[in-house]
């Protein structure tokens, strides 16, 4: 195998996508810190080519995900009978969190109308189970779920706006996006 332009030899076969040669020897590339960085030949080191808008970019996509990781996971009430059960209520998707709404309004309008102990509130949960409660109680249920999505917005919209002031792509690295989620 010829190296550095035919001004050496090494003996023996190396692969390309393991090894470079430098000065007329073999040497291992070291491990790849992601799939977005390129080994750079000259200065013999991986560089991600990435420009600051495109990292901002892909950590806000990163954010995204795990906004909707959260959501898919479910809602834990914490209080009435929903809550003493441990069960989940599913978030999944915008259909689950229309039908949440519309409950949310009518629950509101029963109350409203003087039923708040009539029990009429009906919950199905990640494990199969109905419940039927009193709307009051359906209502307060549904009401520290629109807290808990509230939240979960506001950490996604507080972690992209760490990532829009970031200078740099240290300071886009630092932003944790395992924090802060309810």
């Amino acid at each position: 195998m010829v190296a550095n332009n035919a001004q050496g030899f090494i003996e023996g076969s190396i692969s390309w996508l393991s090894h470079y040669v430098f000065g007329g020897v073999a040497i291992a590339f070291p491990p790849q810190p992601s799939p977005h960085h390129i080994w750079d030949y000259p200065s013999s080191a991986w560089v991600d080519p990435r420009t600051l808008d495109d990292l901002k970019a892909s950590k806000c996509s990163l954010i995204d995900q795990r906004r909707d990781a959260v959501f898919a996971a479910g809602f834990a009430p914490t209080i009435g009978a929903l809550g003493t059960a441990n069960e989940i209520l599913q978030v999944r998707d915008a259909e689950d969190r229309t039908n949440w709404l519309t409950s949310q309004a009518a629950y509101a309008a029963a109350v409203s109308a003087g039923q708040g102990a009539v029990l009429g509130a009906e919950f199905r949960t990640l494990t199969n189970n109905t419940y039927t409660i009193s709307y009051s109680e359906g209502f307060a249920v549904l009401m520290e779920m629109a807290a808990w999505g509230q939240a979960i917005m506001r950490n996604s919209w507080d972690l992209k706006d760490s990532v829009a002031t970031a200078a740099d792509q240290a300071a886009i690295d630092v932003i944790d996006i395992e924090v802060g989620w309810p």
